[in-house]
């Protein structure tokens, strides 16, 4: 009694068909991954600039403001000292435009 698998063509070509179309079926499925995956990239990269973009601009806002923050505070201060100065010489030496 011999040990042969019954193999005939038929089951030859049809292992060779699937074969060849599973094939095909990884290189179209890493094609569409690399587009995609590059497409992702491209998104990715593109997002991580508007935010280094809007951090800049946050930040040089931050500065403006604490310059502002500032300059109202000498305002503030020189307000401040005029309304003693009036004060120490008797009152507002401007004429009332009433």
């Amino acid at each position: 009694m011999p040990f042969a698998l019954p193999i005939s063509a038929e089951d030859i070509a049809d292992a060779l068909f699937m074969s060849v179309t599973t094939l095909i079926g990884f290189l179209i499925g890493g094609v569409i991954g690399l587009v995609v995956g590059l497409f992702a990239g491209y998104a990715y990269l593109d997002l991580t600039s508007r935010i280094a973009d809007l951090e800049a601009t946050v930040n040089s806002l931050a500065r403006d403001r604490g310059d502002l923050r500032e300059r109202v505070a000498e305002l503030e201060a020189d307000r401040d000292d005029a309304a003693d100065r009036d004060n120490a010489t008797g009152g507002d030496d401007r004429p009332d435009d009433r």
